[in-house]
């Protein structure tokens, strides 16, 4: 089996025209003639995940965040990216990235969100295909007050506190939501008449714009949105690939809760 053959699962599930304008996906480093050895699952790359690889004897990583976004002028030891990439070709180790055609895709890392959620009626919040598209708006089983969807979702995800908008005691029914960063589709989650929007990276002016527009807004991190895309990527691949999960990528913030004893 090739590179390139592992690959091939991933596009057929997730395709390349699918992803956002700005975004870069594919391919980013390696020969997809190579021969396949295993597969390190991520969402980002760095100098640890790449050490990472080659501990594990993985010639392939495949993240969600792009290991290469914007364009290079050079590669070389003096940036962290450019130390990153020099040691991934020294190594042989090839990285694929998918990123907002898996965010897109049927079945792709929003859907999976929704699911974690248990929402029902699941339709994409924006695009114009009734499948595909970014972000999921769908109804919770049954309402639930702010306090327990938020309780609800520091459950499933093991989290020790999450931000909120509104009153703990706001009744909710209709969920939106994206996976990573997600403020600029609020609009769309207003539109979708969403009780709640669920994503990450959410700033002040954000937050007081949405108040003001009568939709309430939980942040799930970034991180604790996205890290699902390990289980994504190993359903997709199948059991007949090699794979490991990266143990190195971790969420760069730490949150400290005050239990009274501060």
């Amino acid at each position: 089996m090739k590179i390139s053959d592992v690959l091939l699962r991933l596009e057929n599930y997730a395709p390349i025209p699918l992803a956002e304008e700005y975004d870069n996906v594919g391919l980013m480093v390696g020969d997809a003639d190579t021969s396949f050895k295993a597969a390190l699952l991520t969402l980002d790359v760095d100098i640890n995940v790449a050490e990472e690889a080659k501990k594990c004897g993985a010639n392939l990583i495949i993240s969600h965040h792009p290991l290469i976004f914007s364009p290079l002028k050079r590669i070389t030891s003096d940036t962290a990216e450019g130390q990153c990439l020099l040691y991934l070709i020294k190594n042989n180790i090839a990285v694929y990235s998918a990123h907002t055609n898996l965010d897109s895709a049927a079945g792709g890392l929003n859907d999976l969100l929704a699911a974690i959620l248990g929402l029902q009626d699941v339709s994409p919040l924006s695009g114009e295909d009734t499948d595909t598209g970014i972000g999921r708006v769908g109804c919770l089983p049954a309402p639930l007050t702010m306090d327990g969807l938020s309780r609800d979702i520091m459950k499933k995800f093991a989290l020790p506190a999450v931000r909120f908008t509104g009153e703990g005691d706001d009744l909710i029914s209709r969920v939106a939501l994206c996976t990573g960063g997600g403020a600029s589709l609020i609009d769309e989650a207003v539109s979708a008449f969403a009780d709640v929007y669920i994503t990450g990276d959410i700033k002040y002016h954000n937050a007081r714009e949405a108040c003001e527009r009568g939709i309430n807004l939980i942040e799930l991190s970034h991180y604790d949105s996205e890290i699902i895309v390990t289980r994504l990527f190993k359903r997709i691949l199948g059991d007949d690939i090699k794979t490991y999960i990266s143990e190195a990528n971790k969420n760069v913030f730490s949150t400290l809760v005050n239990n009274g004893n501060l």
